[in-house]
C-alpha cells in the first residue's frame, strides 16, 4: 500500500471500521463514544507514510483492536508536521 487513504480502505475491508481519538490517558471510540483502557486494546497493524514532496510530512496509521469491546478500527497520528 503507498498511500494512507489505500491502506485505511485495506483495513475497513478487514472489518476495521471503528474511529479513535487519542486522549491523555485512552482511546475515545468516536461511533461509539466510550474511552478504552490501554490494557484493554491491542495494536494489530502499524503503517507508516512519508509525504510525496517533503519526507518530513509523516503519517502513522495503527489498525487497533479491543476483544473486551469487541471491535476494531484505526487511528492516525501526524509526526512531526502538521497534516
Amino acid at each position: 500500500m503507498e498511500t494512507l487513504s489505500q491502506a485505511m480502505s485495506f483495513l475497513q475491508g478487514k472489518g476495521y471500521v471503528e474511529d479513535f481519538n487519542l486522549k491523555p490517558d485512552s482511546l475515545h471510540c468516536v461511533t461509539r463514544q466510550i474511552d478504552i483502557e490501554p490494557d484493554a486494546f491491542q495494536v494489530d497493524a502499524v503503517y507508516r507514510f512519508e509525504g510525496m514532496y517533503d519526507p518530513g510530512d509523516e503519517e502513522i496509521l495503527f489498525a487497533i483492536s479491543s476483544t473486551k469491546y469487541k471491535l476494531k478500527g484505526a487511528f492516525s497520528k501526524c509526526i512531526w508536521t502538521i497534516c
